[in-house]
């Protein structure tokens, strides 16, 4: 996956989530028969948003926001 070619605003309240997801480009999953991308590798995600900075009151926030855009994500890809 590359950077988008464009700037996109992204809402302070979801700068932590964006910026997480971001973070995690090289920690998706593929399948081992066909290679699709099946989602991300969760065991990572907390390592990830402990180096973003986020704190752990917000872990739960920023994993649901995390799971949304991969959601969308898989869809476009």
């Amino acid at each position: 996956m590359s950077a988008p070619d464009r700037d996109i605003e992204v809402w302070p309240e979801n700068a932590k989530t964006v910026e997480v997801f971001c973070r995690m480009a090289t920690q998706w999953n593929r399948g081992a028969m066909n290679g699709k991308i099946t989602g991300m590798r969760y065991e990572a995600l907390p390592i990830v948003m402990r180096f973003a900075g986020v704190s752990r009151a917000d872990w739960a926030n920023v994993f649901t926001g995390v799971q949304v855009m991969e959601r969308a994500a898989l869809e476009c890809i």
